[in-house]
């Protein structure tokens, strides 16, 4: 069952929440408006994350592109959206996020992913590209990571962020210092918190459950299939890359551009939150390349 928002065409202030059934999941999101037949133009955070990480850029989108239709989604491991015990294989979020595109019409939608959800937009595009007109990917996560050593040393800072923490305030120093040189926006703190729970001894954890973060990085070990379906991506393709990172980080972004064909590369002065470090820079960016193709 999917629940509609109560006017589909209001101005862009506030989303509302909205339930939609994913692969064997409830999944929420957060409706920013449009026209109920508009071009769907869908948002996926980053690993452990959840659709408020969106509301710097959100509201942007949907006054810069009317007729489209704006919304940005919890996955299964993030946010208010049924995180199951088991069911974190990459083609389970292929199959929620095909779900959301069903539910929302049957028009070709603009993908946007950060971090490991552009890596699955990436894959949805090259595996579906029936389903995406246009694809934008922001700072995507690695293609792969070198060894397992550094995959571990990566999913221990993701446990890290499920705590538990004494309060509100130990859990934002924390996301804090894991960040350091990114600018902490009330939306990213906001994002941050919405991603816990009080526990039963009062203290903050996270919603996603602490086993399946091994299931997640399990599932990344299917980098080397999506990297060679890269070449495939015949949707026009948009790459974001935040500039205020190592060299070595950029280049794990970079490794897209080198394997779709004709992406356009716009660098962003920013850290690998890009959409909340500069979210005016990446909503112009974004508007941009969709104008490019109507």
């Amino acid at each position: 069952m999917t629940t509609e928002p109560t006017n589909p065409d209001r101005p862009a202030t506030n989303p509302a929440d909205r339930w939609f059934d994913g692969d064997g999941i409830r999944i929420h999101g957060l409706d920013w408006g449009g026209p109920a037949d508009g071009r769907p133009l869908l948002l996926l955070h980053g690993v452990g994350g959840n659709a408020l990480i969106w509301n710097d850029v959100a509201p942007r989108l949907r006054s810069a592109l009317p007729e489209y239709r704006v919304v940005a989604i919890d996955g299964r491991d993030g946010g208010d959206t049924d995180h199951p015990p088991t069911g974190y294989e990459r083609d389970r979020f292929v199959a929620d996020v095909l779900a959301v595109h069903d539910a929302l019409g049957d028009r070709p939608m603009v993908l946007v992913g950060h971090s490991r959800s552009g890596w699955l937009a990436a894959s949805i595009a090259a595996e579906h590209p029936g389903h995406v007109a246009r694809l934008v990917l922001v700072d995507p996560a690695r293609l792969g990571f070198a060894s397992h050593e550094a995959a571990d040393s990566y999913y221990d800072g993701v446990r890290g962020a499920l705590g538990p923490f004494e309060s509100e305030e130990a859990a934002l120093a924390w996301a804090h210092s894991a960040d350091p040189a990114a600018t902490f926006s009330a939306v990213r703190e906001r994002s941050f918190l919405f991603g816990l729970r009080r526990a039963e001894d009062g203290r903050l954890v996270g919603k996603l459950p602490p086993e399946a973060v091994a299931q997640l990085q399990a599932a990344r070990a299917d980098g080397q299939r999506v990297a060679d379906a890269l070449g495939q991506i015949a949707t026009p393709t948009l790459l974001l890359v935040g500039t205020r990172q190592a060299e070595e980080r950029i280049g794990h972004r970079m490794a897209y551009a080198e394997r779709i064909p004709g992406v356009r590369v716009v660098r962003i002065e920013a850290t690998h939150f890009v959409h909340t470090d500069a979210p005016a820079e990446a909503a112009d960016a974004i508007t941009e390349f969709v104008r490019a193709g109507r």
